[in-house]
């Protein structure tokens, strides 16, 4: 499938020079299903997750909307429901029942009733898969007796059902294009070795079946129709490897992502691609990454000890790209996505914030004046800032509680508030303030009579909630491999300001407060918020891994 008319105008507008340099996506972490039991095997949709859920002995096929996170399940009418795929808004999935397993297909858009696919008495089939009109299984029926599946497919609209395998060889790992025109799996000799990349593709209402990749031992193909992307071990100088590799749909050059360690599962969602990443002399665990095939850069969407595993992923129609994985729980096993948007930190919807509820707004710099004798308290404090926009200054009478009369208030050297803006009775003060990048410079001035104060805090520009930092790699190529350059972080919550620097300020006269500096305490706090904002990502605990592959 091509690449969204939305994202393809958002990427035309971007130089292609600041493309290959600059990546511009954000991510949001999401928690899909996390409770007791096991969730797991998500596929996407565009926004909508399908996954396994099994409580207690039953099992059921649950979809959940990332619109809205609506989540609901599917009637089982008493049978066990597993092992779903999603397309539009048609899940289907394995029914096991007394005396067979079917194959199931149900519709969101009407809520059912789940109805079999392509009904046979006593049916054994599982494992299926759904592009468009395109429905394939794993068919032990026709296995002639051999304990080994052929793979069947039915396409919308058409009678019978067609074989694009035999049962001489084990066949596993299908996956469907999104137009459903193109079918890919793995087929291994009867010892589950000498595994390859087979591909069938829909010609003039017929499927013409080819190899596709041959080489050392293949696996866990998935297709967007253009290309096809698969995991393959090869030897190479005596040592074994463990990359991701992509080629055209019909065959064509073979791409080759070279990264140390071992990957696994890839899945391709237009131009991304998923896959399961370990690192080379790691404890076994995979993270997820995102490979961005145009662009070339590779995303790193999880850091954690227990292992993320069965990924996913889909764009949806405004471009938004959405990747769900399973992972170790406290009771069980999870489903955890993330979704990751065009655009720059500093582009998610504004929401209307004020001093009640900063909520999104990074704290810039905190000062305190009391105002006892002499002369007039002044206090100063810099901060820095990483972009320029719209900042929020709060204003409100200290602890005494006492009438301000006279008070100044500056940022960046521009008066913000002065005398005649404190009036008897009023105790809080509220004003938005355009900052640029780089150093800043927060002052007060507090006189009139002993016994007032002031708090005054300056928030920054808003950014984006739950926004998750991103480790990437640019990817150079060279020949027919893509060798990465060392990772560094590119992707942060911008705005978020260090610990604020005191600089000294005008001294009242000897026994009146000095107060007004930003504490070490205040200081500390700020650094904190700032380290929890950046990794806040959820860790759990050890899983024992399921590798059933999807696309």
């Amino acid at each position: 499938m091509r690449v969204s008319a939305l994202l393809g105008m958002a990427m035309s507008v971007l130089p292609a020079l600041v493309l290959a340099q600059t990546p511009q996506l954000l991510g949001l972490p999401r928690d899909i299903h996390v409770g007791p039991g096991d969730q797991s095997d998500p596929h996407l949709s565009g926004g909508l997750v399908a996954y396994t859920s099994a409580l207690d002995g039953a099992s059921e096929i649950r979809f959940h909307r990332l619109e809205d996170g609506g989540d609901e399940a599917i009637p089982t009418g008493g049978a066990l429901d597993l092992l779903p795929d999603v397309s539009g808004s048609r899940i289907v999935f394995t029914r096991i029942g007394a005396s067979s397993s079917a194959i199931m297909s149900y519709d969101v858009a009407t809520r059912g009733p789940a109805v079999e696919v392509a009904p046979q008495p006593e049916a054994n089939r599982r494992g299926a898969v759904v592009g468009g009109p395109t429905i394939v299984w794993l068919d032990f029926g026709l296995g002639q007796g051999t304990g080994r599946p052929v793979l069947a497919a039915q396409t919308a609209g058409e009678t019978g059902v067609a074989t694009l395998s035999d049962a001489s060889g084990l066949v596993r790992d299908p996956a469907v294009s999104p137009d459903g025109q193109v079918v890919v799996w793995t087929r291994c000799a009867p010892n589950g070795t000498g595994c390859a990349i087979h591909q069938a593709k829909r010609e003039a209402g017929a499927w013409e079946v080819s190899v596709l990749a041959a080489l050392g031992e293949s696996s866990a193909p998935d297709t967007n129709g253009e290309l096809v992307v698969y995991a393959a071990e090869r030897v190479e100088a005596g040592k074994v490897t463990r990359d991701i590799y992509w080629q055209p749909v019909g065959g064509g050059p073979e791409r080759r992502l070279v990264l140390d360690g071992d990957d696994a599962n890839p899945n391709v969602g237009e131009r991304f691609v998923a896959f399961e990443r370990g690192e080379p002399a790691g404890s076994g665990a995979a993270d997820i990454v995102l490979y961005d095939l145009e662009a070339g850069w590779l995303y790193q969407l999880t850091d954690t000890p227990e292992g993320e595993s069965l990924n996913d992923v889909s764009v949806s129609d405004d471009g938004t790209v959405h990747v769900v994985w399973t992972v170790p729980g406290v009771s069980g096993l999870d489903v955890k996505g993330m979704s990751l948007t065009l655009g720059a930190p500093d582009s998610c919807p504004p929401v209307a914030t004020g001093c009640a509820d900063p909520w999104n707004r990074p704290l810039l710099a905190v000062l305190e004046l009391d105002r006892t004798c002499g002369p007039k308290e002044r206090r100063r404090v810099a901060f820095d800032l990483d972009r320029a926009g719209s900042a929020l200054l709060c204003v409100e009478r200290g602890s005494r509680r006492h009438d301000v009369t006279a008070a100044w208030v500056w940022v960046d050297g521009l008066e913000v508030l002065g005398p005649h803006d404190f009036r008897r009775g009023i105790d809080t003060w509220e004003r938005e303030v355009s900052l640029e990048a780089g150093r800043g410079k927060l002052e007060a001035a507090l006189a009139g009579a002993p016994g007032g104060g002031l708090t005054i805090r300056l928030y920054g520009p808003q950014v984006c909630p739950r926004s998750q930092a991103l480790m990437a790699s640019r990817i150079d190529q060279r020949g027919g491999s893509l060798q990465p350059v060392p990772g560094r972080p590119i992707l942060s919550l911008e705005g978020l300001a260090g610990p604020s620097l005191v600089t000294p300020g005008e001294s009242g006269a000897l026994g009146c407060s000095a107060g007004g500096e930003s504490s070490s305490a205040a200081a500390l706090l700020l650094l904190m918020g700032a380290v929890m904002l950046a990794s806040a990502w959820p860790r759990t605990l050890a899983m024992l891994r399921v590798r059933r592959r999807r696309r």
